[in-house]
């Protein structure tokens, strides 16, 4: 054997022990074209079952074989095609063509033809064959979240200015079967070519799975088979193109494209004008409300609007009221200067406000519109910080005769309103609602009449129109009506107005007249979850919108049918928001019912049975809570207990209660590390060096509230452990993602460290090494040969042979250091192998 010949061998050895230590990296389609011959090699060691039901399947040609067995009911969609074989997992037979009978439920009596496509029509189910089972699914994207630069989530129909960078993020339920793609569209034309970026915020890029690639944003097709994950994220700038309306449609890249397994979303791509204000009419009459509008301006940014407390009516009038907390109102309040209403600015990017004009004093008055802020606190700063603001809009208030706020009125059945308007020439007024063609009095609060006062102004506040009597009655059904304000004084008895006047004679009185609307109450909440959990040491986050209720309910059943219940007070913009124990409650599965009463104001029926043979009248939300704790201690399981509380309450015959229903997972507290890596790598993961004078980023998961909680992280352990700081954090989402940054010191000794990171119920700890990480190009220093002499004979000093020689001692190869990457060790023992046996050779030759 030559020593070329063995160079040969060596050459060999290193790139087999390279690809041993190192491994395969899966991604992009390249990564994927491969799926099927792998497949195949697995086939071959007899391993059929770890193919199933997609091991030779590519999703992003959504096309190959399927693997079934007899009692996974492995998941098949609606609308699948080009299905090249179906086959069996317990001995690779081809089964294609074979039928499958579903198996109870809507599939029941139906059959599944494994054949080339699933039917899109094919019913939703389980259906099985002896030693063949499938389940058909719908296939659907189940989350479609469009975030802005900011990180802030907007809805389905936006409108942003074309320098605004806009995320969106996609989950699916068919990722093994099929990848996602994404178009931009305006009047028919794809811009997606031009609209994809990868210039994404840290906030947005802080939304998205750790270690997504960012290169991917831009990418169109994202998914398993081409991407390797199974979330797809877009980032889309619409700086270069025209104004007007996009839609970003999400769909599969080849035959689940219908239904739910396609989504849009509708952009309204602006100018970059400036923000401005306008008020439906510039002209009003004292004692309306004067509707403004805010535009030119990012969804989810703040504005001031402020007038002047020097066109109040009256020194005592309260100038938070000036402002109505209706609309797009987020808050109201005055300075020394002005009074101020704060606009937040919607997904649609038109901010609603209006102005209460009867607390104005008559003539003109100018409104001011002060800039863009990013919090609620900015933007009451710049009532100060800037009285001048962006733009201004004269309104013009006149001294009216018979009016009324609630004119054109949108009213929400139950919802408590402040009522007002002007009577100029009246000492009372009285307020009608007309149903057909006769017209019913609308009483405020119990009164029948109202007095004016000097300044030609009358006033309820916090009154319940639907409770108003027989015209309060009437706007208990949606619909619209017709609203009048008559001058009492035509009646014989001022205080006391006829409860029903005919059409003909109503036309005889001094009245004005206005629309109102009334819609059904509304309610929407939920208990805030982190990372899919509720800690049980903690309390819950309970928030939502609960239009025409004063008060809604909040009820949590476990599995072993405890209870906790609460009531929740409205505030008068219709929100609600508490924190909630729910320590006596059992870990596991628990469910959460927000509720609250319909249009009649009652629960049910109106009254309910107890299991003590007592009956309650459901008409309020306490006592409701009284009902469901009557549930309490009944031996029941929490599904039979939620049964008895929905199917004698909530669900009964005409019932028009309002409900949602959560369910959480109730655990222990628990607090995880995913990543410690550089700060200046976010997007690494796993365990990483930190350099002496660099930043430690460091992340994880929480279930904890962070109301109730903080994250600690510090160094207990280490050779420089007492010069590192700690540092805590308390800012995370409803995903449960932490992360802390920590200072390493400059002078820190390098070697591991321990990291404890502690959340007051639980602590974990982790070992992190501090020092320079070896770049995958560095390779250590070459084994070092030491020769060892061997004594020469003395009898044969001349003798050529007896010439001192040196022979190689192999030195052991030094370990692997942390960052050096795959393949390190494997392949410096092969080479120091590989050396010795040359020199060892050649020294045999000669």
């Amino acid at each position: 054997m030559n020593v070329g010949t063995i160079s040969v061998v060596v050459v060999t050895v290193f790139v087999v022990s390279s690809a041993a230590g190192v491994g395969v990296v899966v991604g992009g389609t390249d990564a994927t074209a491969d799926v099927s011959g792998a497949a195949a090699q697995f086939a071959q060691d007899g391993d059929v079952s770890a193919l199933a039901p997609r091991g030779r399947w590519n999703p992003a040609t959504s096309r190959g074989e399927l693997v079934l067995d007899g009692e996974s009911y492995y998941r098949v969609y609606r609308g699948e095609a080009d299905i090249d074989r179906w086959r069996r997992a317990s001995d690779d037979a081809d089964v294609t063509g074979r039928t499958l009978s579903g198996q109870g439920g809507a599939a029941d009596g139906d059959v599944l033809d494994l054949s080339a496509s699933i039917p899109r029509d094919q019913t939703v189910g389980r259906y099985a064959d002896g030693d063949l089972t499938a389940q058909v699914v719908e296939p659907r994207i189940t989350s479609l979240r469009l975030v802005d630069s900011r990180g802030v989530e907007l809805g389905s129909d936006v409108t942003v200015r074309r320098s605004q960078r806009l995320l969106l993020r996609v989950d699916w339920n068919f990722v093994e079967a099929e990848d996602l793609q994404v178009d931009v569209r305006r009047d028919g034309v794809g811009y997606e070519n031009e609209a994809l970026s990868t210039a994404a915020t840290s906030e947005q890029l802080a939304t998205l799975p750790s270690g997504f690639d960012r290169a991917d944003l831009a990418r169109e097709m994202q998914g398993a088979g081409t991407t390797g994950r199974s979330t797809a994220a877009w980032l889309f700038d619409f700086t270069d193109l025209d104004p007007g309306v996009y839609t970003l449609r999400v769909e599969g890249v080849d035959d689940l494209t219908t239904g739910d397994a396609t989504r849009t979303v509708t952009v309204r791509a602006g100018t970059e004008s400036r923000p401005t204000l306008g008020f439906d009419d510039r002209t009003v009459s004292r004692g309306d409300w004067a509707r403004f509008t805010i535009t030119g301006s990012d969804s989810g940014t703040y504005h001031a609007v402020s007038i002047p407390r020097s066109r109040l009516r009256s020194s005592t009038t309260d100038p938070a009221r000036v402002f109505r907390a209706v609309g797009d109102v987020a808050a109201t309040g005055s300075t020394d200067q002005r009074a101020y209403g704060i606009v937040e600015i919607p997904d649609s990017g038109e901010g609603v406000g209006s102005v209460d004009t009867g607390l104005l004093d008559t003539g003109r008055t100018t409104v001011t519109l002060h800039g863009a802020r990013s919090t609620r606190a900015d933007a009451v700063s710049s009532v100060t910080d800037q009285p001048g603001g962006v733009s201004t809009v004269a309104l013009d208030v006149d001294r009216a005769g018979l009016s009324t706020n609630l004119g054109d009125l949108t009213y929400t059945t139950g919802t408590a309103v402040d009522v007002r308007g002007t009577g100029s020439g009246a000492d009372r007024v009285a307020l009608y609602i007309r149903d057909g063609g006769d017209w019913y009095l609308l009483t405020l609060d119990g009164r029948r009449t109202v007095r004016v006062g000097a300044d030609g102004v009358w006033e309820v506040r916090n009154v319940v129109l639907s409770d108003g009597g027989d015209g309060g009655y009437i706007l208990r059904v949606p619909g619209t009506y017709r609203l009048g304000v008559v001058d009492a004084d035509q009646f014989d008895d001022p205080t006391d107005p006829p409860d029903r006047i005919f059409r003909e004679e109503f036309a005889d009185l001094r009245s004005e007249q206005k629309n109102i609307r009334t819609v059904a109450p509304g309610l929407t909440g939920r208990v805030t979850t982190y990372d899919g959990e509720v800690a049980d040491t903690d309390a819950v986050a309970v928030r939502g919108v609960a239009a025409g209720a004063v008060e809604v309910g909040l009820v949590v059943v476990d599995q072993r049918g405890g209870i906790r219940a609460a009531s929740i007070r409205v505030d008068r913009d219709t929100t609600f928001e508490a924190s909630v124990r729910l320590a006596d409650l059992a870990r596991g599965r628990v469910t959460a019912l927000i509720v609250a009463p319909g249009r009649d104001g009652e629960f049910g029926s109106g009254s309910v049975r107890t299991p003590d043979g007592t009956t309650i009248r459901l008409d309020s939300v306490g006592a409701f809570l009284r009902y469901v704790e009557t549930q309490r201690d009944r031996g029941h399981t929490g599904e039979q207990t939620l049964a008895r509380i929905e199917g004698e309450v909530l669900t009964a015959a005409g019932s028009d209660d309002l409900a949602v229903r959560q369910t959480l997972q109730l655990a222990a507290p628990r607090t995880t590390v995913r990543d410690v890596v550089p700060a200046d790598r976010p997007d690494a993961t796993g365990m990483l060096a930190v350099p002496p004078g660099g930043t430690m980023l460091v992340r994880g998961t929480t279930n904890r509230n962070p109301d109730d909680a903080l994250v600690v992280v510090e160094v207990i352990e280490g050779p420089s452990a007492a010069s590192f700081p700690s540092v805590t954090t308390a800012a995370w989402g409803s995903d449960g993602i932490w992360s802390a940054q920590l200072a390493v010191p400059a002078g820190a000794d390098p070697g591991t460290y321990t990291l404890r990171i502690e959340d007051g119920e639980t602590a974990v700890t982790r070992q992190v090494v501090i020092g320079r990480e070896r770049t995958p190009t560095e390779r250590p220093p070459p084994p070092t040969e030491r020769p060892t002499v061997t004594a020469m004979p003395t009898e044969h000093p001349s003798t050529p042979t007896d010439r001192p020689t040196a022979t190689p001692t192999p030195t052991a190869p030094p370990s692997p250091t942390n960052g050096g990457g795959p393949g390190f060790g494997p392949l410096v023992a092969t080479l120091a192998l590989c050396a010795f046996v040359v020199v060892t050779l050649t020294r045999r030759r000669r």
